[in-house]
């Protein structure tokens, strides 16, 4: 390994041959003119990060990550989670911060989900004692967090605990953040798949927003 290598110029030289300028344009169209995109699709992005942790020894994981979150272009943005997902392994509980920096840094749904879903969740699995500071991200002034208290466990239905969903998804129905109301829908969808008669029941007495019904419902049509 290059003694002068960094996951920066390791990165930029490996997605360099890769940018995509219509593509790029499509992105940053699509995210509201937000960010600078290269072009290089996120499967593509996963296996050079990929690669790149097996190819090197760089030593620090999470001085990496803040180094990833703070260059311009949005993949970089990406590849900050996605090093940190690469290196789960080693996660300990004080990472937690880490990870809220992410869910709180150049902020929007294209990375706040997967943060949310593929390091929040798992973490909380790992660390269950932690999971009560939700509580304190329903009431926060950043909606991502609100979101992210809403959304982490959805992609681990049988980690769910009902009474907590149930109880964050009526703490935030009152919110009037479209990416709120849909959270709490997307969230009440998943639970769905796997307790449908207690997400009916919970919809009828809930007082959830149209836009986060319809959403919680979407699967549930034909069994009414």
């Amino acid at each position: 390994m290059d003694p002068n290598q960094t996951i920066i110029t390791d990165l930029s030289s490996k997605l360099a041959p890769l940018k995509d300028p219509e593509f790029a344009i499509w992105q940053t169209n699509y995210l509201r003119n937000q960010f600078l995109f290269l072009g290089v699709k996120s499967p593509l992005l996963r296996k050079i990060l990929q690669k790149i942790k097996k190819e090197n020894a760089f030593t620090n994981w999470r001085e990496e990550v803040q180094q990833l979150i703070t260059q311009p272009a949005r993949e970089f943005h990406h590849a900050a989670y996605i090093w940190a997902i690469l290196h789960r392994n080693s996660r300990i509980e004080s990472d937690l911060s880490l990870y809220t920096q992410l869910i709180q840094t150049h902020s929007w749904w294209d990375t706040v989900d997967p943060i949310a879903t593929q390091l929040i969740g798992p973490f909380f699995e790992q660390f269950p004692k932690l999971v009560d500071v939700t509580q304190q991200w329903i009431h926060s002034p950043n909606l991502w967090m609100r979101r992210t208290a809403i959304i982490y466990p959805i992609y681990n239905k049988k980690e769910i605990i009902q009474e907590s969903l149930f109880h964050n998804c009526k703490q935030l129905r009152l919110d009037k953040d479209f990416f709120i109301r849909k959270a709490i829908g997307w969230a009440l969808r998943e639970y769905a798949k796997i307790q449908p008669d207690a997400v009916l029941k919970f919809l009828t007495t809930a007082e959830l927003s149209p836009l986060s019904v319809r959403e919680a419902k979407r699967h549930l049509r034909t069994s009414q």
